[in-house]
């Protein structure tokens, strides 16, 4: 599970096990304004630390790009399921 806080100044998130709870990663990150590149970076930043494959049960957001990663995770996840190989 992954939570993501987006706001326009930092995005935070947050990954933990859906069967646990427990907290794999925490991350911070600076937004400056741009909502994809952020959930790039927090992306990139998984798959730099991990080297296991994450399988993605579900996304939630908050924040001032709430609503951005809204269509873009849903959209996303309509298309497949979502595993990242990281």
């Amino acid at each position: 599970m992954i939570g993501i806080d987006g706001g326009s100044t930092t995005t935070k998130a947050l990954i933990a096990s859906s069967s646990t709870m427990e907290i794999i990663a925490e991350i911070c990150i600076d937004t400056d304004g741009k909502p994809l590149e952020a959930a790039q970076e927090i992306f990139r930043e998984i798959q730099n630390t991990y080297n296991e494959k994450l399988e993605i049960l579900g996304v939630t957001y908050t924040g001032s790009s709430g609503q951005f990663y809204h269509r873009l995770f849903t959209d996303f996840t309509k298309q497949m399921t979502v595993t990242l190989q990281i």
